[in-house]
């Protein structure tokens, strides 16, 4: 069963550290331009939700039908439940029919609530859908970070994000009910500041782990060159990257910004004038690490839209389209600004989640988890399971599990790599059962139904030099397969 991972004394010390730190700066920089007051007293449009709602259900209608299918013909033995699901996982439902049942619901009401049709009704269907369906692939040793995708959904659920950009909003505007897309109100800022929370806490605590746990050892080239190498093996570097690699002074100053984006975010968030700035950097990071290590995180970068003021866009825009608008974008009739408070209770509850997954390091977990962290200790060496293989007809199949291409492309890279890494982790006993099921992958996936023995091994090769072949190979388990 998973669990959270408690680390060491020192790494804790430095991480609560840290956070004083920084909750410090933040008190001070607030008692200086009062950055909390203006942060709650915001306010923003109906077409600001309306944005936002379009762009997350079209991210959303996306999620993979035929993905969850796979998923949930894998043999039990593979299961590995998200942080604090205990048999819960063993027990989700994964019946095909429930499957395409709940696809065809699911995608619907995303469909609808894109639209902005029946909104109330469709966005809460369309997060219920999405979370099944994402839930699947996330129970079996990797967790695939797209969980604020779900939070967003569930914010916007409890929000009057149809008022703008809808088929409901040109229904009110018959009735003559409709709210002006630039009326402005604390209730429309309220969901996306809450999102921003959300956005910088999924932030800071990588950032703030990443030096916790390596200390000054993080701000070096050859840390940085090793964490960018090791993901450059699930595929073959281009000139680009391998150029990179050799470069440590431009390698330090990574280490370097890394930091300090991931622990400034919600500095440079809170404050709406700074926000431009941090859409272009925002922006810019992702897709230099995107360049550099193959990790672009899109489902994020799409989220850098709850940053943009578009009702002032809109304003901006306009008068060149022939558009007449109101003198700083507001219209005349007052708009109430109360806040709902089941959407101020599920805010808190989802933020304060995200909080405590943050400082606990639960990286494993699903929808609260901490964000990747990439913090792990440059030890300088790669482990591999690697397969040998004998058939009937006495042939013998040597193959490198891990980063099989064949079973990367049917499970993806990186669900496939999580399935096998969690049968070579240090200090845990070895399931033969899950160690059986991956080979029986493996033998479908290549047809070798002649298969009748095999013996899994744990490769560990140096990084620091020529890992043609590894100083250290292990056997894990000797298994006599069914024929």
């Amino acid at each position: 069963m998973s669990q959270v991972h408690f680390q060491p004394l020192f790494a804790i010390v430095r991480m609560l550290l840290l956070v004083f730190l920084a909750a410090v700066t933040f008190w001070l920089a607030d008692r200086r331009w009062r950055l909390v007051a203006k942060f709650m007293a915001e306010k923003r449009t109906p077409l600001d939700l309306g944005v936002i709602r379009i762009v997350l259900m079209a991210w959303l209608m996306q999620t993979s039908l035929s993905q969850a299918l796979v998923f949930a013909q894998l043999d039990p033995a593979l299961v590995y439940p998200p942080t604090g699901w205990g048999r819960l996982a063993l027990m989700f439902p994964r019946n095909q029919h429930l499957i395409h049942g709940a696809y065809v619901v699911f995608l619907v009401s995303a469909v609808l609530a894109l639209i902005g049709l029946w909104t109330r009704v469709n966005v809460p269907l369309a997060a219920a859908g999405a979370f099944y369906l994402m839930t699947i692939p996330q129970l079996f040793g990797k967790i695939n970070h797209g969980h604020h995708l779900i939070l967003f959904a569930i914010l916007l659920a409890f929000s009057p994000c149809g008022d703008a950009l809808s088929v409901d909003a040109l229904l009110r505007r018959r009735k003559g009910t409709a709210i002006p897309v630039l009326e402005r109100s604390t209730k429309y800022a309220a969901p996306l500041n809450a999102m921003i929370a959300l956005m910088g806490v999924i932030y800071f605590f990588p950032g703030v782990w990443k030096v916790a746990r390596n200390g000054l050892h993080w701000f070096s080239s050859s840390n940085m060159q090793n964490i960018i190498a090791t993901k450059l093996l699930e595929g073959k570097p281009n000139a680009l990257q391998s150029w990179v690699l050799h470069q440590p002074t431009l390698l330090l100053l990574a280490s370097i910004g890394t930091i300090l984006f991931e622990v400034g975010w919600i500095f440079f968030a809170v404050n709406k004038h700074s926000r431009p700035f941090l859409v272009v950097g925002g922006l810019a990071f992702h897709n230099t690490t995107g360049f550099l290590m193959n990790i672009f995180f899109a489902h994020l970068q799409i989220c850098y839209v709850v940053l943009v003021d578009w009702g002032h866009v809109y304003c901006w825009l306009a008068p060149g389209f022939g558009r007449a608008v109101e003198k700083d974008g507001v219209a005349t009739t007052p708009l109430a600004s109360m806040v709902s408070l089941p959407f101020k209770a599920v805010a808190a509850v989802i933020i304060a989640a995200m909080v405590i997954a943050g400082m606990l390091h639960a990286q494993a977990g699903w929808p609260i988890a901490c964000y990747p962290t990439f913090d792990t200790a440059d030890s300088g060496t790669l482990r591999e399971v690697s397969l040998q293989a004998t058939g009937t007809n006495g042939g013998i199949y040597r193959q490198t599990l891990s980063f099989d291409p064949l079973l990367q492309r049917q499970f993806q890279a990186y669900n496939w790599q999580g399935m096998v890494n969690l049968i070579t982790l240090p200090g845990r006993p070895v399931s033969e059962q899950r160690v059986k099921a991956i080979v029986q992958l493996w033998q479908a996936a290549y047809h070798h139904q002649d298969i009748y023995a095999a013996q899994v091994y744990v490769d560990t090769y140096d990084l620091s030099k020529d890992h043609s072949y590894p100083f250290s190979h292990k056997l894990l388990a000797n298994l006599q397969l069914d024929r």
